[in-house]
């Protein structure tokens, strides 16, 4: 039988763990989508990332007490947002519960057969298509950037250098694409 990542009964509480710097924001929202949902969210066990929201950053320096409260988390998890940063390997020996797996990217297939997880049992979810808007809005700024020459515009105005200039257009140009993926069609899109 298939693994059920919600809950099958109206009785059914669902733990979603979360295993990478979030928002608390964002595990409200996570919270808030059902009263079954229980959300463990323990930033102090955490990699903090360099961002607000990230993902990638320092892993926690955890004495014996504090990775006995993660692995204890783990054990808990019906579902998981994001892998076990710290053995994501044996995932599926430290949350014996997961059924269900939401990572935060795309493109995760190599890491899921590097650790084994696709032989796990649990359903993994991947982000694809979440990230093509914005990175495609980062192409087409990049593209702009350069066409319209705006390291050089920001360099006259820096020293009060004021005289006609004309950019480049970027109609009418030709880009090449490689790969059309998500990302690919939005940028091919824009």
């Amino acid at each position: 039988m298939p693994a059920q990542p919600v809950p099958a009964g109206p009785d059914e509480r669902l733990t979603v763990v979360i295993c990478c710097s979030l928002a608390p924001e964002l595990a409200d929202r996570i919270r808030a989508v059902d009263p079954r949902i229980s959300v463990l969210h323990e930033p102090d066990l955490l990699p903090t990332g360099p961002y607000a929201g990230g993902y990638m950053g320092s892993n926690p320096a955890l004495d014996d007490a504090g990775l006995a409260r993660w692995r204890e988390t783990l054990a808990r998890a019906d579902v998981l947002f994001e892998f076990d940063w710290l053995e994501p390997a044996r995932l599926r020996e430290n949350a014996p519960r997961a059924r269900w797996l939401q990572a935060s990217k795309s493109g995760i297939g190599e890491f899921v057969r590097r650790t084994g997880l696709d032989r796990s049992g649990i359903v993994l979810c991947t982000a694809a298509g979440v990230h093509a808007i914005p990175l495609a809005e980062w192409a087409t700024f990049g593209a702009l950037w350069l066409v319209k020459q705006l390291p050089q515009l920001l360099d006259m105005q820096r020293r009060h250098h004021w005289e006609q200039f004309e950019a480049g257009l970027v109609a009418g140009r030709r880009a090449l694409l490689v790969g059309l993926g998500g990302v690919g069609r939005e940028i091919a899109r824009q």
